[in-house]
């Protein structure tokens, strides 16, 4: 009998939590397709009345960063992925000041990845580190997943496939 009356409770809680939880969904942009963006990947990063992100898609097949402000307008390509800046961004991007940090999955100079910076300010991309998966490289290859900034802000963590 106790056994079913705790049934009961968690079953009476679990639809309360339902009704209390509701929250709005707002589409901020509808992405039309390759060219645009496609395909996002990780988080949207928030810096003052600005998001930033990643997409596995654009033009070139390769991966951009974009930016869009909070209410979905004014969206922006700001960084076109290829060749030794890498291919297919990975994970959220990570803030630091007005520096975001992520990874692309594959290309760069070794071929398997690329950990870089991005500079808001001067809309400029720093290839920090190329993954080429040699048996010497300590580094390994193909990073997925999110970076992790350090509490003290001078390292980063992230992982690799």
């Amino acid at each position: 009998m106790a056994m079913k009356k705790i049934n009961l409770i968690i079953c009476v809680l679990f639809f309360i939590g339902i009704g209390i939880g509701k929250g709005q969904y707002i589409d901020l942009l509808n992405v039309p397709g390759v060219g645009y963006g496609a395909r996002p990947d990780g988080n949207l990063i928030p810096l003052g009345n600005t998001f930033y992100g990643m997409a596995s898609e654009d033009i070139g097949g390769h991966g951009i960063i974009f930016s869009l402000k909070k209410d979905g307008s004014n969206y922006k390509d700001l960084f076109d992925f290829g060749g030794l800046s890498g291919r297919d961004p990975a994970g959220s991007l990570t803030l630091s000041g007005d520096t975001l940090y992520g990874m692309t999955f594959e290309s760069g100079l070794g071929g398997e990845g690329t950990l870089f910076s991005y500079n808001i300010s001067t809309s400029s991309l720093d290839v920090m580190l190329n993954f080429n998966g040699s048996g010497s490289d300590i580094y390994g290859a193909y990073p997925e997943g999110d970076i992790t900034l350090s509490v003290t802000g001078d390292t980063l963590y992230g992982t690799r496939y």
